[in-house]
């Protein structure tokens, strides 16, 4: 005696099984794919968004200059660098290869958060960690600049003091009498007033055979250094460089020549 299903068998029997990706696929959904009233619209996310993209670029421009002028003995506090300076100096690090794909695979995931395609708690996480990824690379760029700015400058500055007949602190290049002296880590900070005539005044001796090299230049000073040539023994080795501050109110004028 033969039997035959029935109705609700034969519709089992016809309906496909899903496989172990289906179910795989069905779970990452339930993780990551936000409900209806979790998901943001993209108009009203654009805002934060485009919050995010300056905070990033801000972040990653004052990392960069902090850990720059960090190595040459140079405080951000002394500089006053205007706020637009960082974020415009965050190109140097977005311009990298890791710095463009942290930044990049940030963007895509608030822009798909933005179409409701990820979970809030997702984008949340991707945005901290974000954070010390562009950090590193941050200091990983500035490391590099630092090194390539002290081999092969780019600027050598010009310059003459006022009051050519005052007296000079400056005696000698590596032991000046009468000025505050500080040293950060290998490098020598000096302060320079007016100062006397160009052939005994070791700063405009080294200005005048190009070997000053200008670092930054802000509204009331130059920020100038000086890189001994590296010893013929070890030519990979570079000697501790020497970093001035010349007040631009001590200046009779100035120029910077650029390579």
């Amino acid at each position: 005696m033969s039997t035959f299903p029935s109705g609700n068998e034969a519709l089992k029997e016809k309906l496909p099984r899903p496989d172990r990706w289906q179910r795989i696929a069905a779970v990452l959904r339930s993780w990551f794919v936000p409900r209806n009233n979790e998901s943001a619209g993209l108009l009203a996310a654009s805002s934060g968004i485009i919050a995010i993209a300056a905070i990033y670029l801000y972040f990653c421009g004052y990392i960069y200059s902090w850990a720059f002028y960090d190595r040459f003995g140079v405080s951000l506090e002394s500089l006053d660098l205007p706020s637009q300076y960082y974020p415009m100096h965050s190109y140097l690090v977005l311009m990298t290869v890791p710095g463009a794909m942290v930044f990049g695979a940030t963007a895509m995931l608030a822009y798909v958060y933005a179409h409701g395609w990820v979970k809030r708690w997702f984008l949340l996480l991707a945005l901290i960690l974000a954070l010390p990824a562009l950090a590193m690379v941050s200091l990983r760029v500035a490391r590099e600049k630092q090194a390539l700015e002290r081999q092969r400058p780019t600027t050598y500055v010009q310059f003459r003091f006022k009051h050519e007949d005052a007296q000079s602190p400056l005696k000698s290049a590596s032991m000046p009498d009468g000025v505050d002296q500080k040293v950060i880590k290998t490098n020598t900070h000096m302060d320079t007033a007016a100062s006397p005539r160009s052939d005994d005044n070791p700063l405009e001796q080294l200005a005048n055979k190009n070997e000053l090299h200008l670092l930054v230049e802000t509204k009331d000073r130059l920020v100038l250094y000086y890189q001994p040539p590296p010893i013929p023994l070890l030519p990979d080795v570079l000697p501790a460089m020497q970093v001035y501050t010349v007040l631009r109110e001590n200046l009779a004028w100035s120029m910077v020549v650029t390579n």
